[in-house]
């Protein structure tokens, strides 16, 4: 985390339930396999602020990755490669993240290497 980060202005649960629910979908795709070691990574970070989002928390492990298929579908609702998902967290968290005017999105995907989600804080929301 960098030092001198701003303060969120956001009620904790539409920030919590997002970050929660990525890390558990990291932490199950890392045990359902992908690369050797296991590694969850959550990071707070100032990024370009040009388009309105100056910080950045981002989340990624190295599980299996995303298939290039399934990409533009993770987000909708009801849509699950789990045998016992719902279909739910992605688009739940999305839906929260946008409440308070945040972003939430995959910035990154690698087969078998694992993926990275960001959920990018609006500069009104900022101390």
């Amino acid at each position: 985390v960098e030092k001198g980060l701003p303060e969120i202005l956001v009620h904790p649960r539409l920030l919590d339930q997002p970050l929660l629910n990525l890390m558990i979908n990291a932490i199950e795709q890392m045990a359902r396999g992908g690369g050797s070691a296991r590694r969850l990574r959550i990071e707070v970070a100032r990024q370009d602020s040009s388009a309105g989002f100056p910080l950045a928390i981002s989340v990624a492990d190295t599980g299996r990755g995303i298939h290039w298929v399934d990409r533009e579908k993770i987000f909708d609702l009801f849509f699950t490669t789990k045998a016992q998902g719902t279909g739910l967290g992605l688009y739940v968290s999305r839906f929260f993240v946008e409440r308070f005017g945040g972003r939430l999105s995959l910035r990154e995907s690698l087969i078998f290497s694992g993926s990275e989600f960001v959920v990018e804080i609006h500069e009104r929301l900022l101390v």
